[in-house]
């Protein structure tokens, strides 16, 4: 289970593509640089999970089932014509109703186990596996896109959250 503040961070990492299609469709100053402020934020932790799981030593892991899960980020992208829903000059209650609104996604998304699902690293390259052992459920990052049932080595960077560790690093 992911703690509160990882959450967040997954969720906001996630997100961040849709909070930079916000700032650039607003003609509200501050409501613009808030908005980049949390789409950099979310870029940010995205890459520092990564830079951690390229750093830490890895731990053996042997998976007994493996399912590719890349096409679930298609799945939620529809949230991602939101900004083109918005007035360009929102007014206060528009605001107010879009924060609810990201409110509510944010909870589902969380309560739904969306959190490992990121668009932010599928455009890096990187692909969603979950995988089971033989006595958990894991979500796997991998820059490949063929895992099998197999040994691997593998950084736990937040909650059930695993960096494959590949062979070339």
């Amino acid at each position: 289970m992911l703690s509160p503040l990882g959450s967040a961070l997954m969720f906001m990492g996630s997100f961040a593509p849709l909070f930079a299609l916000f700032a650039i469709r607003t003609h509200n100053r501050a409501l613009r640089w808030s908005l980049v402020g949390i789409a950099v934020a979310g870029v940010t932790a995205t890459l520092t999970l990564i830079w951690i799981g390229r750093r830490t030593e890895p731990a053996p892991i042997h998976l007994t089932r493996v399912r590719p899960r890349d096409a679930e980020v298609v799945s939620y992208l529809v949230t991602y014509l939101l900004p083109f829903l918005l007035a360009p000059d929102p007014s206060g209650t528009d605001i107010v109703a879009l924060v609810l609104f990201l409110c509510v996604i944010a909870i589902l998304y969380i309560r739904s186990n969306m959190v490992y699902v990121n668009p932010v690293l599928a455009l890096l390259g990187w692909h969603l596996f979950a995988a089971e052992t033989e006595s958990n459920v894991l979500w796997i990052l991998s820059r490949r896109s063929d895992i099998k049932s197999e040994n691997i080595q593998a950084v736990n960077i937040v909650g059930n959250v695993w960096i494959r560790r590949e062979d070339r690093e």
